[in-house]
């Protein structure tokens, strides 16, 4: 199963960052990230077995409390991959030591894992362009987060179907 370990957004912010994709189409092209999907990785683990994945679930469970804010105000472009995406301007120190501290564990129980250099960001468009300058300009997304998420990705000719598997206790 392929798996990741990640954010997750409160629906009010997920309806919204949605809505801002909805708006970047017209300028970006490609296909709308679905709400429901809406996610900020922390590390992608890829695929894993059973006996993996019931390790990162006992993990993920008793994992201590991860607290932090986020403010969403720069739209990005991965290029290669045709992804466009909102971030923080200034990545908050403490999301960047914990994502460091989580991938050290991560390590600590051989697991391979991405990213090696963590940009954090949300995804909201694939297979999309740049957008022209004028649409670079956004409002600023407050979030607010407590728990840290195991996540199944299962691929099909619709798009990606996730399910949450475990979570940290907030």
């Amino acid at each position: 199963m392929r798996l990741f370990i990640a954010l997750l957004p409160d629906d009010a912010l997920r309806k919204r960052l949605g809505a801002l994709s909805e708006a970047l189409e017209a300028d970006c092209g490609g296909r709308r990230i679905a709400d429901a999907n809406i996610h900020l990785t922390l590390a992608f683990l890829g695929e894993q077995d059973a006996t993996t994945s019931a390790r990162l679930r006992q993990f993920v469970e008793h994992y201590p409390p991860v607290n932090g804010r986020l403010v969403l105000d720069t739209l990005g472009v991965f290029t290669a991959p045709g992804i466009v995406w909102i971030g923080p301007g200034q990545p908050p120190q403490n999301l960047l030591l914990q994502q460091a501290a989580l991938s050290r564990q991560l390590s600590d129980m051989g697991l391979a894992h991405r990213p090696s250099h963590f940009r954090p960001h949300v995804s909201l468009r694939r297979r999309a362009m740049a957008p022209a300058a004028q649409a670079l300009s956004v409002d600023k997304f407050c979030w607010s987060y407590t728990s840290i998420h195991l996540i199944q990705s299962s691929l099909s000719h619709e798009g990606s179907h996730y399910t949450l598997l475990a979570s940290s206790k907030a």
